[in-house]
C-alpha cells in the first residue's frame, strides 16, 4: 500500500450517548491516489452511536456531520464510506434518507446489490418504486454495515 502514498487520519467523535462513552468511536480515513491520471479515493470506515431512539438518532447524525466536516472537507471528493452507522434502511427509512442526505446523497452499493437480487436487474434506488429496504435481506431486524461511494 505504501507505492499509493496513502495519507492516513482518524476523527474521534465528541458526541456519544450512554455505554458508548467508554468506548473510542471515530472514523479513519484512507486517501489513496492508484493512477496519477485519476482522482485519489478518500476509503473510510466508522462505527456510530448504538442504542435506539431518537436521542441516539441525534448522536449519530452529529456523528456524521463530524465525519463530514472533518474527512470529507471537498465537497467534490470521491469516497467510499463503510461501517454500522446503526441505523437500518427498512425499520427507519426517513433516518436512513437522512444520514445518506448528510453525505451527499452517496451511492448505497449494498443496497443495489440486493435490488439486483430481487429480480436480477440492475437498479439504481432512485428509479425504482420498491420502498428501501435493508441490504442485507433476511436479517431486516439488525442494525446492518453499508458501504456508501460517491465519485
Amino acid at each position: 500500500i505504501e507505492k499509493f502514498n496513502p495519507d492516513t487520519d482518524f476523527v474521534k467523535y465528541y458526541n456519544w450517548r450512554g455505554v458508548e462513552a467508554w468506548t473510542a468511536k471515530g472514523a479513519m480515513k484512507v486517501k489513496v491516489k492508484v493512477d496519477p491520471k485519476l482522482p485519489s479515493l478518500v476509503c473510510v470506515v466508522t462505527h456510530l452511536q448504538c442504542m435506539t431512539g431518537p436521542e441516539p438518532f441525534g448522536t449519530r447524525k452529529q456523528q456524521m456531520s463530524q465525519l463530514r466536516s472533518a474527512l470529507l472537507k471537498n465537497k467534490h471528493t470521491n469516497y467510499i464510506i463503510c461501517g454500522d452507522f446503526n441505523v437500518c434502511a427498512i425499520n427507519e427509512p426517513e433516518r436512513y434518507l437522512e444520514m445518506k442526505a448528510t453525505l451527499g446523497d452517496p451511492r448505497d452499493l449494498l443496497l443495489e446489490e440486493a435490488l439486483t437480487q430481487l429480480d436480477g436487474e440492475p437498479k439504481s434506488p432512485a428509479s425504482t418504486n420498491r420502498p428501501v429496504t435493508c441490504p442485507n435481506i433476511g436479517r431486516v431486524q439488525e442494525s446492518l454495515d453499508y458501504a456508501w461511494l460517491r465519485v
